[in-house]
């Protein structure tokens, strides 16, 4: 079966009892002689793409939640904790939220410095969390490489890959982040310089300046999609190839180039049925534990922190994964990629 065949994907179809000759985890098979060439893999449709990737975690759940209890639990502890002390900082100035005429309140010299520091700790756990994503999107990778050739990932391996290329990886997300503040930045000089030297001649809102602002914020706006579909593979990339983080950066872009709008739709499809799946859960398990438990217990802010972290954790693999199989069709589409199969024991290619 190929790589976005008829089959829609690579690993054979799965069997209620497999066979010795075809294990459920064999990810590469064909009914080819053992010594004839392997089968052409063929770029995958999105829906395929997304139906490998579902395999992928079906198969390897348990060693993916493992490596995703390992470094995303902490990082999303940490980020619900200071949401929820952000909320808690905000709450004196925001009144009327549950009215018709919310108002924001001037705060106090203490108020602003509760939310000032609130913002920083939220900004901190926010990069730390970056980072981590991008040490655990190396783990789900390897397990989706260790699957492709037809081998069942172990969680210590996958830690293995992950700590091997940890810095490179950490150093392609900073650089990644510091591309987005960059355009983000450059869009909001740029309005404040529209609405600075072009200002409505009767002073109202409106005039050249507001439209040459709203322009440059859906150009910000489109371009900040950009960076980030066509930057989000470099941390599967440093799995998979050599490299520093430079690189892992330019094939990520080189990879993306004539398949943006495509990966745009893949990644935006799982964000999308992850917040929303996430969201449901959470409302699930919040209405039985925070509501009926932790409530009368005194305990629902540490609750919601709690739940918000293992939703979060449980979902994690999802998305590295799929970018896991995303980066393989890509080197597929912009490479030319074939497998080369080798005899058990020796490197995998």
């Amino acid at each position: 079966m190929t790589f976005g065949g008829s089959g829609g994907g690579w690993g054979p179809p799965e069997r209620d009892t497999p066979d010795e000759t075809s294990p459920e985890d064999r990810t590469l098979t064909t009914d080819a002689p053992a010594d004839s060439a392997p089968p052409r893999l063929a770029p995958m449709p999105v829906m395929a793409l997304l139906e490998v990737a579902a395999r992928v975690i079906r198969r390897h759940a348990i060693p993916l939640l493992a490596v995703a209890v390992l470094f995303q639990l902490p990082s999303s502890l940490v980020d619900a904790a200071a949401q929820q002390h952000l909320g808690h900082a905000l709450a004196p100035v925001l009144v009327g939220l549950d009215d018709d005429a919310p108002r924001v309140l001037t705060p106090t010299p203490e108020q602003a410095r509760s939310i000032l520091e609130a913002l920083l700790l939220l900004a901190g756990s926010s990069i730390v969390g970056t980072l981590l994503g991008a040490i655990a999107t190396l783990a789900f990778t390897a397990a989706v490489l260790a699957d492709y050739h037809g081998r069942r990932p172990t969680v210590g391996g996958m830690i293995r890959t992950a700590l091997g290329r940890a810095l490179p990886a950490l150093g392609a997300a900073l650089l990644a982040s510091l591309a987005l503040l960059g355009v983000i930045a450059g869009a909001v000089a740029l309005a404040a310089g529209a609405l600075t030297f072009l200002p409505s001649p009767d002073g109202n809102v409106g005039g050249l300046g507001a439209f040459l602002a709203i322009l440059v914020a859906v150009a910000a706006a489109v371009t900040a999609v950009v960076v980030i579909v066509r930057l989000a593979l470099h941390a599967a990339v440093l799995a998979g190839e050599p490299g520093g983080a430079i690189q892992a950066l330019r094939r990520s872009w080189h990879l993306t180039a004539d398949n943006t709008w495509r990966s745009f739709a893949v990644l935006a499809t799982v964000a999308i049925l992850m917040t929303i799946i996430g969201s449901t859960i959470l409302e699930l398990v919040a209405v039985v534990v925070t509501v009926g438990i932790a409530a009368g217990m005194g305990l629902a802010d540490a609750s919601d922190a709690l739940i918000a972290a293992l939703v979060s954790t449980l979902l994690a693999p999802v998305g590295g994964v799929v970018l896991g199989v995303l980066y393989l069709d890509l080197r597929v589409r912009r490479d030319g990629w074939q497998p080369v199969i080798v005899e058990e024991g020796a490197a995998a290619a």
